[in-house]
C-alpha cells in the first residue's frame, strides 16, 4: 500500500490595511507553490478601521478550507489570536470526517500568537445579516422587539457584497443594504457592510459559506467579543456536511472572539410566526437568490415559494416583500438541492399536521414528487456517464457548462436545510 503524497508548504502573507478613498482594505497572499498566489481583500468603510483587526484570524479561517486537502503546513505571516490554531485543528478534523474528505490537517504555524485580551470593547455582539429569515430572527431573538428569553447583547449587524450579490452588482448591493439597514435601525441595531473577493478562491460555497461568515465577524474582535451565524438548521435534522452548523462553527472561535451558532431550537416555521409580529421584517425581508434582482424577491424561486407558503400557515397571506403568490409557478417548479427538498417536505407535513386543504398543499406535493424524479435521473444520467472516456465526459462537461459566469449563492448563513422530514439520500435516488 503506498504512503499519501506529501502536501507542500505554503506562506499566508498579511499585508498592512491601506486607504483607498472612503474604504479601507485588508489583503492576503496566499503563496502556493510553482508560483500560484491568491491574492484575497476585504474592504469596509473607512470610519470602521478602529474596530477592525490587523491580527491575520480572519485570513486563517478564509482560507481554511481551500487549503484542506492542498496544503500540508501553512505558514502564517502575522499575529494569531491564542486559542484560535487549537480551535482550527480540531475543526479541520470535524470537518473533514463530516464531508467525506481524505485529507490530514493543514499544520498552521504561526509566526507570533498573542494574548486573547482585547481592550476598550463592549461586551455586547455582531451578527452576520443578508435580510432572510435566519438573520432576521436572530436579530429580533436578541433585541427588545421580541419577548424570547435568554437574550444575547446584541448590537450590531454586518453585511458582506461579494457573498450573494456578487460585486459586479454594486447599485442592487446598495439597495439590498439600504433595505437592511431600515430593519436592523428598527430593532436598535446599528448595520456595517463591507465587500470581499473571497468567493474567487476556489471552491464550493455551500461548503465554504460558514468559514466567510466567521472571518469577517472576527474582523470586528476588537469592538465586540462575539459573532452570531445565524442558523439554517433545526436540532433535530442537522446536517453536519453543510456549510455552517452548530457543531463545527464555534470551532471558528479564539480566545478573544467567540463564534456562536444562534437560533437551532426554532424552524423556520417558528421563526416567521415571531416575524409576523415585526411589520419592517414582512414589508422588507429579501431571501431571494435565484431572481435578476436580488435586491428584491422574485416570488417565483424555491426559496421565496416556501417562504411565502410558510407565512401562510402562520396565517400571513399577504406580505408586502413579495408579489402575489403565482400558483402556476409551484406547478413548473424544480427543487434541485438537499436543503430545498428538506424545506419542503416540512412544509407539506405543517399543512398536513394543521389540516390545510388549500390547493398550494397539492402542488407543493407535485414539485416534491417532480424534484425527485429529477434528481433520480440525473443520479442515473450521472453513473452512466461514469462508464464513458473521460475525453468524451469532458466535452460534455463543456456542452453543459459553457464560459459558466460566477453565480450567486444563497444568502449568508441562510444556504439551505431545514426540519424534518429530511429529504434522505434514499428519497433522492428514487422516482
Amino acid at each position: 500500500m503506498s504512503a499519501a503524497p506529501l502536501l507542500p508548504t505554503a506562506d499566508l502573507f498579511i499585508e498592512p490595511p491601506a486607504r483607498s478613498g472612503d474604504d479601507v482594505e485588508y489583503v492576503c497572499r496566499l503563496a502556493e507553490p510553482r508560483g500560484t498566489t491568491h491574492r484575497i481583500w476585504f474592504r469596509f468603510p473607512a470610519s470602521c478601521e478602529p474596530l477592525l483587526t490587523r491580527r491575520a484570524d480572519p485570513f486563517v479561517l478564509a482560507t481554511l478550507i481551500y487549503s484542506l486537502g492542498r496544503i500540508g503546513r501553512l505558514e502564517i505571516h502575522g499575529a494569531v489570536s491564542q486559542g484560535l490554531l487549537a480551535n482550527v485543528a480540531d475543526f479541520q478534523s470535524a470537518y473533514a470526517a463530516f464531508h467525506r474528505v481524505a485529507a490530514a490537517p493543514v499544520r498552521l504555524v504561526a509566526r507570533e500568537v498573542v494574548s486573547a485580551a482585547t481592550a476598550n470593547r463592549t461586551d455586547g455582539g455582531i451578527t452576520a445579516f443578508s435580510g432572510g429569515v435566519d438573520s432576521c430572527f436572530s436579530v429580533f431573538r436578541h433585541t427588545s422587539l421580541s419577548e424570547l428569553e435568554p437574550k444575547r447583547p446584541l448590537r450590531a449587524a454586518l453585511m458582506m457584497h461579494g457573498f450573494d450579490i456578487p460585486l459586479a452588482e454594486p447599485a442592487m448591493f446598495a439597495r439590498a443594504a439600504t433595505r437592511a439597514r431600515t430593519l436592523t435601525e428598527s430593532a436598535g441595531v446599528r448595520l456595517f457592510t463591507g465587500a470581499t473577493n473571497l468567493r474567487t478562491l476556489p471552491g464550493h460555497w455551500e461548503d465554504t459559506f460558514g468559514t466567510a461568515v466567521a472571518a469577517v465577524l472576527t474582523f470586528f474582535q476588537p469592538a465586540f467579543v462575539f459573532g452570531l451565524v445565524p442558523s439554517a438548521q433545526l436540532w433535530q435534522q442537522v446536517h453536519f456536511d453543510h456549510g455552517s452548523n452548530p457543531l463545527t462553527d464555534p470551532l471558528l472561535s479564539s480566545g478573544a472572539f467567540a463564534i456562536v451558532h444562534d437560533g437551532t431550537s426554532f424552524g423556520r416555521i417558528d421563526k416567521l410566526r415571531a416575524l409576523a409580529a415585526w411589520p419592517e421584517a414582512l414589508r422588507l425581508m429579501r431571501v431571494c437568490w435565484e431572481g435578476r434582482h436580488l435586491d428584491a424577491n422574485c416570488g417565483r424561486c424555491e426559496k421565496c415559494l416556501r417562504t411565502m407558503l410558510m407565512l401562510r400557515i402562520c396565517g400571513v397571506d399577504a406580505p408586502a416583500a413579495f408579489p402575489p403568490l403565482d400558483l402556476a409557478a409551484l406547478d413548473r417548479l424544480v427543487i434541485r438541492t438537499r436543503g430545498g427538498l428538506d424545506e419542503f417536505a416540512y412544509l407539506i407535513s405543517e399543512a398536513r399536521r394543521r389540516n390545510i386543504t388549500e390547493p398550494w398543499v397539492a402542488a407543493a406535493e407535485g414539485a416534491v414528487r417532480r424534484s425527485r424524479r429529477a434528481a433520480w435521473l440525473k443520479a442515473r444520467a450521472r453513473r452512466a456517464a461514469g462508464w464513458l472516456p473521460a475525453a468524451w465526459r469532458n466535452r460534455l462537461q463543456r456542452v453543459r457548462h459553457p464560459a459558466v459566469a460566477t453565480a450567486s449563492a444563497p444568502p449568508l448563513a441562510e444556504a439551505s436545510t431545514q426540519p424534518a422530514p429530511v429529504a434522505t439520500e434514499e428519497m433522492l435516488s428514487r422516482p
